[in-house]
């Protein structure tokens, strides 16, 4: 690990959180039941701005995290400040970074404080697993992108006989790397059944970019995020 470096801008003022908020936490399709992630961000920045005495225009810059991306809006922070009122002229993006998403936000905003590129930022995240981007499979997925290449109503036809039930069913998104035992929650029985414990490897990054043993002679190595 890196040694950490003294929080305080290029004139030398101390970088600190000043206020912080968040939505109560709900199981999956209950209190948030149909609300989209970005609704959410919007609620919490645009609550948090309204408490606090920090004029929105002061705000230069708002980095959002958000794991599960939906693909009719990819850049949530963006959607966000144009959400909230905030100026048009805000630098926003997003970060994604599995369990510590939120995290690099953080570390973002404060890296451009150190650099003094900002004087104000906003950091946060936002995922809804009640309203999730719900895929199809390849076969159906390629026959679309051909149908819509197709000329004449005989061979759109054609190329959707092909189909078969199977093809037609939704496919969940997976959140995981391409690698099957590097997913980006690992569950603490993986760690008991290793011998692990994960009371020392509590943060969730940690437990990610840590390798455990599978068998004897045998380990894994995930790649780091």
């Amino acid at each position: 690990m890196s040694q950490a470096l003294p929080l305080i801008t290029r004139q030398g003022d101390r970088i600190a959180i000043v206020t912080g908020l968040r939505t109560p936490f709900a199981r999956q399709a209950t209190a948030f039941h149909g609300v989209p992630a970005i609704d959410l961000g919007k609620m919490v920045v645009g609550e948090m701005l309204a408490r606090s005495d920090i004029p929105a225009e002061v705000i230069e810059q708002l980095v959002f995290g958000q794991v599960v991306q939906m693909p009719e809006a990819p850049n949530i922070a963006r959607e966000i400040v144009l959400g909230t009122g905030m100026s048009v002229h805000t630098d926003a993006y997003s970060v994604s970074r599995a369990c510590a998403t939120s995290f690099q936000a953080v570390a973002n905003v404060a890296e451009s404080l150190m650099a003094g590129t900002i004087r104000a930022g906003i950091a946060g995240g936002a995922d809804s697993s009640s309203v999730l981007p719900i895929g199809v499979s390849k076969t159906l997925a390629r026959t679309l992108v051909d149908a819509n290449k197709a000329r004449t109503l005989s061979q759109k036809l054609k190329l959707f006989s092909r189909l078969r039930p199977r093809d037609l069913l939704p496919v969940p998104r997976r959140w995981l790397n391409i690698q099957p035992d590097c997913g980006w929650a690992i569950p603490p029985s993986r760690w008991r059944k290793a011998g692990g414990s994960p009371a020392r490897n509590r943060m969730p990054w940690r437990i990610v970019r840590t390798s455990w043993q599978r068998k004897p002679g045998k380990r894994v190595n995930c790649p780091q995020r």
